[in-house]
């Protein structure tokens, strides 16, 4: 059994101040991590009224950082969203500073105003998955490979090795997808 932590940080406005919010969050996985919890899970939505977590990544960092073991479950990364070498970066610094402790969950995302605000079609988001996934096993290797003609080196390579990618969803075809394109569902 695996015992999982959950937070996507939603709050009304009338509620507790956003910062005590993830004060709190941050104190509750390193009483998780000390008590033998398995993995801390972080959504991701964006323009979202009731304070979605729009920054998944900058709180697996903080939360790396007040914790030794527990395992880091982006749940899931709005990939298609995501400019391809920032978000290589960014996975690669997070997996070294938490020592090998990212969880890649990536997904496709299905609410048009995050699309609109990003300048992103939603109609190429499957597309647009294939290819992070494959950006992402390149860059990773720490080597200049070609991407749509221009030659590219992400730095630095994450260590101790690249983070498990894992695919988001719910359905027979995202089970498919997940088989040809990542490492796990």
């Amino acid at each position: 059994m695996e015992l999982c932590l959950t937070y996507d940080m939603r709050a009304p406005d009338f509620g507790a101040a956003r910062r005590d919010l993830y004060d709190c969050a941050l104190d509750q996985v390193a009483w998780a991590d000390d008590v033998g919890f398995d993995v801390v899970g972080l959504g991701e939505h964006h323009c979202a009224p009731d304070g979605y977590n729009p920054s998944p990544l900058v709180l697996a960092s903080a939360m790396a950082a007040r914790s030794r073991r527990i395992k880091l479950r982006t749940s899931v990364l709005l990939a298609p969203l995501y400019d391809l070498p920032k978000l290589a970066e960014d996975t690669a610094v997070l997996q070294t500073l938490s020592n090998g402790r990212l969880l890649l969950g990536i997904g496709a995302g299905y609410r048009p105003a995050e699309f609109t605000a990003f300048g992103r079609s939603l109609d190429e988001r499957w597309r647009a998955m294939g290819e992070v996934c494959e950006f992402l096993r390149l860059a990773w290797r720490g080597e200049t490979f070609e991407w749509q003609g221009r030659a590219v080196t992400i730095t630095p390579r994450p260590e101790p090795f690249p983070p498990p990618i894992l695919l988001g969803g719910s359905s027979p075809a995202a089970a498919r997808r997940a088989a040809r394109i990542a490492d796990a569902w």
